[in-house]
């Protein structure tokens, strides 16, 4: 009974503090909208809730596009990128203390398995690889990490049937360096990756390859220009 009360009260004051989380952006009313609204309340509370390091977890579900493909991937894509815009734009918006939350957040897309190459009339079926993209203030963007296929062709050593492409990178690949980046040290990687011993050296990218480096401290004033010689005394009058 007195777990049941303690939760009771903690949701209670946890809704007391969202309400700080006041939004300038108008959302887009989508299902993945919806979700990163809320997102964004939590962290515009942050100070509030008292929270150091948060992880959410937003979904978006419809792409097992075996038929009607084109549609399908448009529509989504749309909601995807207004979704996310209305979020950074959120996110960019400095706080009471002048500070933006965007340089300290990274958004990670994923998705469980990729598609086929190869159309199966009207649409893709399942597939192996695929692509996973990193978004966030501090993210040194612009760039391709992984062994992309040196060819499509049905013969290439990366390409099964109907055109289902090996993973070359593994998925635990990124988190090493986004795990690093929120503040993991070595002796605690094992609890967070337990299969990174099984990784050699360079396949699993560190903070450095992920994230742009801290930006250089302001250079320091220059000196006032020195003052003009004193202009002499004229001599006592006798």
């Amino acid at each position: 009974a007195q777990l049941l009360k303690s939760s009771l009260e903690g949701i209670e004051e946890f809704g007391k503090n969202l309400q700080g989380g006041e939004l300038r952006v108008s959302f887009p009313g989508t299902e993945l909208g919806r979700q990163l609204a809320q997102v964004a309340r939590v962290i515009k509370a942050r100070a509030l809730i008292g929270a150091e390091r948060d992880g959410f977890f937003c979904q978006l579900g419809g792409f097992d596009s075996h038929g009607d493909f084109f549609n399908t991937i448009n529509r989504k894509f749309t909601m995807i990128n207004d979704a996310l815009e209305a979020f950074a734009t959120e996110m960019k918006f400095p706080d009471e203390s002048g500070q933006s939350a965007w340089g300290s957040i990274t958004i990670i897309q994923a998705s469980e398995f990729g598609r086929t190459m190869v159309s199966n009339g009207r649409g893709t079926d399942h597939g192996w690889g695929g692509m996973h993209w990193l978004a966030g203030g501090q993210v040194n963007g612009g760039r391709m990490f992984g062994r992309f296929p040196e060819s499509l062709l049905p013969n290439s050593d990366l390409m099964l049937s109907r055109g289902r492409i090996v993973p070359t990178t593994s998925w635990e690949a990124l988190w090493y360096g986004v795990a690093q980046w929120m503040g993991v040290d070595e002796e605690h990687m094992e609890g967070v990756l337990p299969n990174k011993h099984n990784f050699a050296p360079g396949q699993l990218f560190t903070d450095d390859d992920l994230y742009a480096p801290p930006s250089p401290p302001p250079a320091p004033a220059a000196p006032p220009p020195p003052l003009p010689p004193a202009v002499p005394m004229p001599p006592a009058l006798p």
